[in-house]
This record gives structure tokens, sequence and C-alpha cells, in this order.
């Protein structure tokens, strides 16, 4: 929360934002703060949720759609060239209680990318993705985002880790497990969702090792390490509907410093998993 709000406090001309829901007080009261400031200030939430965010009596300009695709991307850009990418909503159990991550850039291109992704979110269209150095950005439904996925799974030599809320497409199961049976490590935490609404959780059982959260707050990540050098995160969960009908942004990091601070992240999680498979 703390981490979001700093974020904003350094807004001094424009905040564009996009999530599922943005329900939190405290960062709808720092939003209304700012736009009596004279910062410009709008975002786009899914349907389902504009009336949580509505109740609380924004000063901005906050949008839906009426499509029956979830807008499910979660990002920020402040004056252009500052922007965050977040695994969780901008709510109160996405910041603080939920298991998330956040990426900070302070970027230009990157923040002109983002809002480009912005606007195509809020005309209803695809647009291409877009990198500066090795980052990698997507926003989906592009018809190609879960095979650029696969495809870097299927080219790991040594470790593929991975932390998902959803994990319901059979072809990333598959692509596990036959990159274990390969001799590569395959090690991954899941929230419990899946147990009751997945129908791939009676599958999960072998090729890989899988430990299960059982806590009251969601193992909420949508994260993928390879090699102890590759990270692949954003919004999307291993679902069909990720790839084919919803708004995700993807990003996709060649970094062993970054994917090291992700690899700390999983270990704790893997070690408050104890139910394993």
């Amino acid at each position: 929360m703390k981490t979001v709000v700093h974020f904003l406090d350094s807004a001094e001309s424009t905040v564009l934002f996009v999530a599922y829901s943005l329900d939190e007080p405290l960062i709808i009261d720092k939003l209304n703060e700012l736009v009596a400031k004279g910062v410009h200030v709008k975002g786009i939430v899914d349907d389902s949720s504009i009336f949580r965010g509505l109740s609380l009596k924004p000063l901005f300009n906050l949008k839906c759609d009426s499509s029956k695709a979830l807008i499910h991307a979660k990002f920020m850009i402040v004056d252009g060239h500052k922007s965050i990418v977040s695994t969780g909503n901008f709510t109160h159990s996405g910041l603080c209680e939920d298991s998330n991550t956040l990426l900070y850039f302070d970027s230009e291109e990157i923040a002109l990318g983002l809002t480009k992704f912005y606007e195509a979110i809020e005309k209803g269209m695809k647009t291409p993705g877009f990198s500066e150095g090795k980052t990698f950005f997507y926003l989906t439904p592009q018809e190609n985002v879960d095979e650029i996925l696969l495809t870097r799974i299927l080219s790991a030599e040594k470790s593929i880790y991975f932390m998902f809320y959803a994990f319901t497409d059979p072809r990333f199961l598959t692509a596990f497990k036959y990159m274990a049976s390969k001799g590569v490590e395959v090690m991954g935490i899941v929230d419990d969702w899946n147990i009751s609404c997945s129908p791939l959780h009676t599958y999960f059982s072998s090729g890989i090792e899988l430990r299960w959260n059982k806590e009251k707050w969601l193992l909420h990540d949508k994260t993928l390490i390879i090699d102890d050098e590759l990270v692949i995160t954003g919004s999307a969960n291993l679902t069909k509907s990720a790839w084919s009908k919803n708004r995700e942004l993807v990003v996709i990091i060649e970094s062993k410093n970054i994917a090291m601070r992700f690899m700390r992240h999983f270990s704790h999680l893997w070690e408050v998993s104890k139910h394993g498979n």
C-alpha cells in the first residue's frame, strides 16, 4: 500500500491506470487529492467491479467496458515516464493481504508503450507488444502470447519455478511435465482455488513438485522463473481466457538480478505453503 501511495505522491501532471478493481479508500483518496492539485487522473476497471470504486466517490474519470472479456491488466503510469506493473489489484486485499508482486520502471519508452496499451483497452482494440532492452511487454488478446510463453518454457535447461493463482490451461501442465521428464527441475505453488475450480487439479500430482497455498490469504501471483535468469510475470493466469479474451499484461524480463529477487519470493512461498503433492 505505502509503495503505491508513495508512487502516486510523485505525480505532477498525469496519472493513468488500469486494474480489474480499484476500491481501496486510501488509493482513491490519494487520487482525489491529486485531482484537487490539478493532476489529470483517469482509469479503467472491469465492469463487474466499477460500482465498488464509484461508491467511494472518485473525483477522477473512472471508466469500464461492457464486453464479456475481463479487464484484468494492472498497471499505473505517472507523468509519462514512471510506471508500475502489478500482479494484484489496487484493493486492500491486493495491496496488503494477498501474495502479489510489483515492478517499478522509470523509463519514458516503457511509459509510452503502456500508454498505448491503455488507449487500446479504452478503445477495445488489439495492439502489438513492445520492448526496451531485455524487457518485453504484451497485451492480450494477441494470437501468439501463449505460444511465446510455451516456447520460453520449452527452452529451459535447468529449472522452472512457477507461482499462479489459477491454473486451468492443460498445455502448460503438459509442458511442465515434459520438461520435468527431460531432467529439468520443475517446482510450483498454486492457490487452493484450483482444488475446487480447476479441472486439472487431479493431474498436478505427478511429474512435478507442487505445493498448495491453503492459507486465508490468496496466492495471487502470476509468475514463472526459468533457469534463474528469466522472469515472466504480469496479470495473466495460466488459463485459456487469459490468452483469448481478457485484457492481460504480460512482462518478460531477461535479468539474473530480477530473477534472483523473484526466487527469494518463491522460496518464501514454498516454505509457507506446506501442503505438497
